[in-house]
């Protein structure tokens, strides 16, 4: 049976609650999940994203420009010298490494993230539920491993050979750690689509991130250019972020992409329609990769899921009711 789309939305939206509803559970650890290493936080957050994301023993800055293309090479290498100065990469030859600091540090920040969403209590979920999630979730990961695409799956086999955080014995926060896994497979297909679109990465990049305005609500971070900018340099470093995203969304208001209400940026009719097209292809092709599940197997998935993401929401709304108080 065809996997609908709807459960892989409602996969990634369980990662994400999942997530946030941490600062709802135990604000004070959340708050300090950074704390206690050597080197600034915007440095952290780079080498998260290139230790999970890449070969730890084969880091190259080529590859992290194929994955955020809107960026530039002069820079990423930049920002690789300076993990490098803290210690926790080491340059050899054209190509960089982690070294055992910055595996270390890693490895801790996943631990962290791991006992946060572990202290979330979700009522209602049983061990042999979450059992069956993470063995659902593992199934797609290994079935889209042995699925053929003329991209080669660059982006998705570079997480599989970046850390990745022990999933055994089975449990709820593994969810995060294995639909990342599955999102970098979708950023195969995303950058394969984009390709064939000839659209230009940072103008696809703001089109995608207001898109979640009206699609994906729980993942919208930004809805000003400066908070665009900041998201987009929180993935790569570009020159001048606030002046090029500024460009992008003044270029996609002219070709009536991109509108503005009272709270904020986001897409017009035209450019919500163009996008739903895109993210249509996007998960089809990923969809197709995935494993055969039976009605029986889908229906018992998408209860799971349903009840984390209303649990999570619950938890969510109760602390954001609890700060406005």
């Amino acid at each position: 049976m065809t996997v609908p789309r709807e459960l892989w939305t409602q996969l990634q939206r369980a990662e994400t609650l999942l997530v946030h509803a941490t600062a709802a559970c135990v604000p004070e650890r959340r708050a300090a999940l950074m704390d206690g290493f050597d080197a600034p936080r915007d440095v952290l957050h780079l080498l998260h994203r290139v230790g999970s994301g890449f070969p730890r023993d084969e880091i190259r800055p080529e590859d992290y420009l194929a994955r955020y293309p809107f960026s530039d090479l002069q820079l990423i290498r930049a920002e690789f010298a300076r993990l490098a100065s803290h210690g926790l990469l080491v340059r050899l030859g054209d190509t960089f490494q982690l070294t055992a600091k910055g595996g270390g540090a890693i490895e801790v920040w996943m631990e962290r993230v791991a006992g946060l969403i572990s202290a979330v209590p979700i009522d209602g979920i049983t061990q042999e539920e979450t059992r069956l999630l993470i063995a659902c979730d593992e199934e797609i990961v290994e079935s889209v491993r042995a699925a053929e695409r003329s991209h080669g799956w660059p982006i998705f086999f570079h997480r599989l050979r970046g850390i990745r955080a022990e999933t055994s014995p089975p449990a709820l926060w593994q969810h995060w750690q294995l639909v990342w896994t599955v999102l970098a497979a979708s950023e195969d297909e995303e950058e394969s689509v984009r390709r064939e679109r000839g659209m230009d990465p940072l103008e696809w990049f703001l089109r995608r991130q207001l898109w979640f305005v009206d699609r994906r609500p729980w993942r919208v971070r930004a809805r000003s250019i400066e908070g665009l900018a900041a998201r987009a340099a929180g993935y790569a470093p570009l020159w001048d972020a606030k002046g090029a995203c500024a460009e992008g969304i003044e270029r996609m208001r002219k070709e009536g992409v991109v509108a503005e209400d009272e709270s904020g940026l986001r897409l017009s009719e035209r450019g919500l329609e163009a996008c739903d097209q895109d993210e249509q292809e996007i998960d089809a092709n990923l969809l197709s990769a995935w494993p055969a599940w039976s009605p029986r197997r889908i229906e018992q998935l998408e209860g799971i899921v349903a009840r984390i993401n209303l649990e999570c929401a619950r938890l969510i709304e109760t602390h954001a009711r609890g700060e406005q108080r």
